[in-house]
């Protein structure tokens, strides 16, 4: 699970104006040559990307601005956690790369990171960042609209452990 870092938690706490909140994602799949990176906004930003990414770790990377919007997952017993998210506007390239994804096997992977303006160089504020799979995605004339998820815990099995009589001899059965 992400954590968020000390400084975000004081700009959630006190939020100054002065202190820029940047809401990014990452659209990730194996058939991209390069992951797709947003900006929520109307200002491309160069951020650097936490130590361990799946790509870039470490560099600093370009978010390109767009108008996209995101809700968070509802809270309930025996539910998934869903976000949905909007895209408005969306380029040729984000969607030639969700058409390519849709005719894969592999689901299109998304990192949420969020950064402060003020620590773009230093690496994003929520580290590790969410990351979840788009599970559906549906596609108009000018909007994308994508539900992804989390890992599905509500489903998995308990322990996640497979139990075997050479990893656990007490499981043999003795006559």
């Amino acid at each position: 699970m992400a954590t968020y870092s000390e400084a975000l938690q004081e700009a959630f706490a006190g939020h100054r104006p002065t202190e820029v909140i940047h809401n990014t994602i990452e659209l990730d799949h194996p058939d991209f040559t390069e992951p797709a990176r947003l900006v929520q906004g109307y200002a491309d930003i160069t951020a650097r990307m936490e130590a361990d990414a799946p790509r870039n770790p470490g560099e600093l990377v370009q978010y390109v601005a767009a108008d996209w919007d995101f809700v968070f997952p509802t809270v309930a017993e025996n539910q998934t956690s869903e976000f949905k998210l909007t895209f408005d506007n969306v380029s040729r390239e984000i969607s030639d790369a969700l058409r390519l994804a849709s005719e894969s096997q592999h689901p299109v992977t998304i990192r949420f990171r969020m950064y402060l303006d003020g620590n773009l160089t230093v690496g994003p504020e929520t580290d590790p960042p969410f990351e979840m799979e788009i599970r559906d995605a549906e596609a108009g004339i000018y909007t994308v609209e994508a539900t992804a998820s989390m890992e599905d815990i509500v489903n998995a099995a308990f322990s996640r452990l497979i139990y075997t009589t050479s990893s656990n001899p007490s499981l043999a059965y003795v006559t």
